[in-house]
């Protein structure tokens, strides 16, 4: 009789606990900002699937951009960096548009896990420098804008994973050699003009 009395008790300690750390689980959930369905502050949001942050004088990516987005507008702002894993949780992007922003480097990692996008436009910034690998994981990306940028130089390296792109816009940068070979395995149709 005694044993079946701390069975109980510790049966509904168990109970309780789990309960208790449930609720625990849904309340730290919802309080990370990277995870939650809310529309980022200065925006507007279209059923979480685009999120519209045109001019609204942002220095950094906004936080709390809902996961489901699609369509992500951060053009006409005042973002100098992208930090590397700035997008992660973003996996069903398709189109990014970064266009007239200070954005001067991009860095390794600053598009990582987004294995969806097809659509990436960089125009109108301060590039100088795109370091080796930035592009690795965006394997399905079809269009990719970096002209009116500073960009000196290409890498052999720069554009590799990129195997479905078939237009590149590199236009009004201050590129002046191309590496042999740097195009060949893409069937890329814009041409550019340096």
């Amino acid at each position: 009789m005694t044993r079946s009395m701390h069975q109980d008790a510790a049966e509904t300690v168990l109970r309780r606990t789990m309960v208790l750390l449930l609720l625990l689980l849904m309340f730290s959930s919802s309080s990370f900002p990277s995870v939650t369905a809310e529309c980022p502050d200065n925006c507007s949001c279209e059923e979480e699937l685009t999120v519209f942050c045109h001019g609204q004088g942002l220095d950094r990516i906004p936080v709390r951009i809902p996961p489901a987005t699609k369509v992500l507008a951060l053009s006409y702002n005042k973002i100098r960096d992208i930090e590397p894993k700035s997008f992660t949780h973003l996996t069903e992007l398709e189109t990014l548009y970064l266009i007239n922003n200070n954005i001067s480097e991009v860095k390794n990692g600053a598009f990582s896990n987004l294995s969806k996008l097809q659509f990436l436009r960089l125009s109108g910034n301060k590039i100088e420098n795109i370091e080796i690998g930035v592009f690795n994981n965006l394997t399905s990306l079809n269009e990719l804008y970096l002209d009116d940028n500073q960009i000196h130089k290409l890498d052999l390296e720069m554009f590799k994973g990129l195997t479905k792109l078939n237009k590149l816009s590199l236009g009004n940068n201050m590129i002046s050699s191309i590496p042999p070979g740097i195009f060949d395995s893409y069937n890329v149709v814009e041409s550019f003009t340096a």
